[in-house]
């Protein structure tokens, strides 16, 4: 009696450059993939595009009939940047196997730098990845912070090209956690240290600013750290929760207060609407 069982095509692996013509053609059949997400998509482009792309074991999978089962987002990119990159590709998966694939935990930028060693990795990462999309905002290629997701390789990038960041993190820490200190969230708090400084300013003028919004030593009546500090405080005793780019508004229009030691009364998250970010100014000589 003649086996009747269909054959099986054998389970291949290989690694390809992937032009954005091919990716094109591995994207054509795609019929059961996730919902594709625009920004992952982007943040990807620009690794490429920045040739900080690397292979993972994270596979292109392709079914025996042509279908895409896993690798729409990186392939996407592809076409975006306009790049050719190396991709492990297999092919002849089981559909079967598309329940599968990415149900693991995912390894986060904090994770990364935990892994090389940094301290406080995990706030460290997200002040980075607020960094980044701060830049961004500010230069109008965007008007919300959330809508730029940044990839690991961006945020590993940032801590080589800019290790004084790491000085940023820890004072914005310091500035949360001790006692009656500032209570805004870290990464807003590391970001406005940095962009500070990286506006010329000082930067022991700058630490001594965030170490009076911490500990208000010797500021007089009507400083703009008093009245930041109200701010915060009637925020947190009304639970009024505001998105990053607010505390970053008011953390930078306070900066330029102080630096040209003007007297204020009252702190505005930021207007109504949409809004740019203050420019940090310079503060003078013997501030």
């Amino acid at each position: 009696m003649t086996d009747q069982t269909p054959a099986i095509a054998p389970l291949t692996h290989e690694y390809v450059l992937v032009t954005p013509e091919l990716a094109s053609q591995m994207l054509e059949n795609n019929p059961s993939n996730r919902r594709l997400r625009p920004r992952q998509v982007a943040a990807l482009a620009r690794d490429m595009a920045a040739g900080n792309w690397t292979v993972s074991n994270d596979d292109v999978c392709i079914a025996a009939d042509g279908t895409l089962l896993n690798g729409q987002h990186r392939l996407s990119a592809v076409t975006l940047s306009k790049t050719a990159v190396m991709m492990g590709v297999k092919r002849n998966v089981p559909t079967e196997a598309f329940r599968n694939m990415d149900t693991p935990i995912i390894r986060t930028a904090g994770d990364y730098l935990t892994a090389q060693g940094y301290a406080n990795a995990r706030n460290a990462a997200g002040c980075a990845r607020l960094l980044f999309q701060t830049r961004r905002f500010m230069t109008n290629l965007t008007r919300d912070l959330n809508n730029i997701n940044v990839t690991v390789t961006e945020v590993e990038q940032m801590f080589i090209d800019e290790p004084d960041f790491m000085h940023s993190v820890d004072v914005a820490m310091e500035t949360n956690r001790v006692p009656g200190g500032l209570k805004l969230r870290i990464p807003p708090l590391a970001v406005a240290h940095r962009l500070i400084a990286d506006a010329g300013n000082d930067i022991e003028v700058v630490d001594r600013y965030f170490s009076h919004l911490a500990t208000p030593v010797d500021e007089p009546a009507g400083s703009p750290i008093h009245a930041l500090r109200a701010r915060v405080q009637s925020m947190r005793e009304t639970k009024q929760t505001l998105p990053a780019a607010n505390h970053l508004y008011m953390l930078l229009k306070n900066w330029n207060f102080w630096a040209k030691g003007e007297s204020v009364a009252r702190v505005f998250a930021a207007p109504n609407g949409d809004f740019y970010l203050p420019r940090p100014v310079v503060a003078p000589e013997g501030r």
